[in-house]
């Protein structure tokens, strides 16, 4: 599956923190390494906004304010 061919990690800001690709990645064309990245980019985003809500509920022991985004 392509989706194992670029592994990208973000910090609670969305910041790149880590990013690691198989090198099988490269024989492949530009368009379809182009979507792999877009993929491995959503990917990445959702699991930190994932984390991050886990944090938040974490931190306010389930008593979650009305922030937008949340």
């Amino acid at each position: 599956a392509y989706n194992d061919m670029i592994d990208i990690t973000l910090d609670g800001n969305k910041n790149v923190v880590s990013l690691n690709i198989n090198e099988e990645l490269f024989s492949e064309d530009k368009d379809f390494i182009e979507d792999v990245f877009i993929s491995a980019l959503n990917k990445a985003n959702k699991e930190a906004d994932i984390k991050v809500k886990e944090k938040m509920t974490e931190a306010t022991g389930g008593m979650m304010p009305n922030l937008p985004g949340f």
